[in-house]
């Protein structure tokens, strides 16, 4: 299967986005930043994680709806015109 260069930047910049969305996930952890914590702001963190999960799931099920079909068996695909 060979791949376009535009493909290929295509499927690295949506494995890097789906990396630093899992880093910034991982990040996130109850102690803070210094041990310190801000109460008033627990809401706004919760969706900014749910955010954050939300666009690894999207970015990664884009990825892979792209996949291009294996079509070295030699059967037609339907995606293939002809």
């Amino acid at each position: 299967m060979s791949n376009t260069p535009d493909q290929l930047l295509n499927r690295t910049l949506i494995v890097l986005g789906a990396g630093l969305a899992i880093a910034v996930l991982v990040s996130m952890t109850d102690a803070g930043l210094f041990e310190y914590t801000e109460p008033t702001l627990r809401s706004a963190v919760v969706i900014a994680m749910v955010a954050e999960a939300a666009a690894v799931v999207l970015l990664l099920a884009y990825l892979v709806t792209q996949r291009q079909p294996d079509t070295s068996s030699g059967r037609l695909d339907w995606t293939e015109r002809g």
